[in-house]
């Protein structure tokens, strides 16, 4: 039995006495619901489950008897094919009859209540009722969820344009990059930049602002801003005076923020020389694939933000031809509830890679998989600059 079909929140009752869907309908057309919704009787649970089918978005509420004759589903059996097909969906299971294990599979469907035959207009009214507040609250609920989903994309898809691509790296250096964001946030506190300073050096810069999401993304469009900044106020550069200037830029700007701290590597790469000049503040250190060995070149230095005067060193590091520089953020190697992959299974996993030929994508890739369900859970960003 089907009634005329509008666009109301919808009321779908199962049963196959016809009096008993008659008398529920006209019941529940009467009562005081502070709106109007609709209702729809079946005598049978196909017809049901075709209705459903094709309205689904507009049904709240499922109230099934628990007993139903052959050959359809009996009550606690729609209840728990409707839950999980349509799990926005509110149940309630009308019986007179004290079926206990039917009750309990019933239960196991996450039933609003239990109305036993006969039923009381109170009860009835009182739990239709606090179906619709619960389904109007959980689509205000799912409403405000897209509109902040929408608002996080927004933010990441602005941060990617801010970031950008690198610039035209001097001849003799190829650059790939990976940068993936937390997938929950779309956004996040990974950093990177490239500058070119000559036709012979370019520099590399990878940092981390603590935290996750819109705040720490913030931040980085901030780093973004100050380090063009500071950039341009070098006649002639050194790497230790940029980071060291960009510090405290970054301190000034973040000073009433003392939770923020920011992870950061800066890397000068002299293509004619065939020389790189390390700062790593805080951030990880740059692993050299070369001759099937990895090397790991370290400059420890305190990460920036949280201390305005700090006097930065450098390390000077000879290339080769055919090295390859990886840099990345710790989101890489961090593993949930297990703190970081210690050294020697960073390396052992680089060189894993290299026997594939190595791009970010594969080290991202071959990294995902010591991780939980094999996701991330936290930014990540990847930097490989092949020397030619």
């Amino acid at each position: 039995m089907k009634g005329k079909m509008n666009n109301e929140e919808c009321i779908v009752i199962v049963d196959d006495e016809t009096q008993i869907l008659k008398s529920l309908k006209r019941e529940i057309g009467i009562l005081d619901l502070e709106q109007t919704v609709r209702i729809e009787t079946f005598n049978n649970t196909d017809d049901a489950i075709d209705f459903f089918e094709k309205e689904s978005n507009k049904i709240f509420l499922l109230i099934t008897d628990l007993r139903m004759p052959e050959p359809n589903m009996n009550g606690s059996e729609l209840l728990s094919y409707i839950h999980k097909k349509y799990p926005h969906v509110i149940l309630i299971l009308l019986t007179a009859y004290s079926d206990i294990s039917a009750i309990q599979s019933a239960i196991s469907s996450e039933i609003q209540a239990l109305i036993f035959k006969p039923w009381t207009t109170g009860t009835l009214e009182a739990e239709i009722k606090k179906a619709l507040k619960f389904y109007k609250m959980r689509r205000e609920n799912k409403e405000l969820h897209e509109r902040l989903n929408n608002q996080l994309k927004l933010a990441g898809d602005f941060q990617l344009q801010m970031l950008g691509q690198p610039a035209a790296p001097p001849k003799g250096i190829l650059l790939d990059l990976q940068y993936t964001p937390l997938s929950d946030y779309y956004c996040g506190g990974d950093y990177y930049d490239f500058i070119k300073i000559s036709d012979d050096d370019y520099v590399i810069l990878v940092g981390d602002v603590s935290g996750h999401g819109i705040k720490p993304a913030l931040i980085t469009a901030m780093l973004k801003i100050i380090t063009t900044s500071v950039m341009t106020d070098f006649e002639e550069f050194s790497l230790t005076d940029f980071v060291g200037e960009l510090n405290c830029r970054l301190y000034d700007a973040l000073k009433f923020n003392d939770a923020i701290i920011i992870a950061f590597t800066a890397a000068l790469i002299k293509s004619k020389d065939k020389k790189i000049e390390i700062v790593e503040a805080g951030g990880e250190a740059v692993y050299l694939l070369r001759d099937n060995e990895c090397l790991t070149l370290r400059n420890n230095n305190p990460a920036m933000g949280f201390k305005k005067c700090v006097s930065y060193t450098e390390q000077t590091f000879d290339l080769n031809s055919s090295d390859k520089l990886i840099f990345f953020t710790d989101g890489l190697i961090e593993v949930k509830d297990n703190g970081a992959i210690e050294g020697d299974t960073i390396t052992k996993g680089l060189l894993e890679v290299e026997k594939n030929d190595v791009s970010a994508e594969k080290i991202f890739e071959h990294f995902k998989q010591i991780h939980s369900d094999d996701k991330y859970t936290d930014d990540v960003t990847i930097v490989v600059a092949s020397i030619e």
